[in-house]
């Protein structure tokens, strides 16, 4: 698949600091969609995702912070409750 087509992606993410936790929250607010308060939905290219991690790697202090970004497949079906 070509880097500059859009792929659907889950971003979540567990930051320790409360500080550090609302720039976070509020840098992927801007890219993605709520799902829940730490769990987002997008539609990124390689370029956009690339630039979102490196973003958030200035963010986040690896060694207390986890930040997850998962692919969907394109057969994946979403169960909502």
């Amino acid at each position: 698949m070509p880097s500059n087509q859009p792929k659907e992606l889950i971003i979540a993410y567990d930051i320790a600091d409360p500080r550090r936790l609302s720039r976070v929250h509020r840098l992927i607010k801007k890219v993605a969609l709520p799902l829940q308060y730490c769990v987002f939905y997008t539609q990124m290219n390689q370029k956009q995702r690339d630039k979102l991690v490196q973003l958030l790697e200035h963010h986040i202090n690896p060694k207390e912070d986890n930040v997850r970004i998962y692919p969907l497949t394109s057969s994946y079906q979403a169960l909502y409750i």
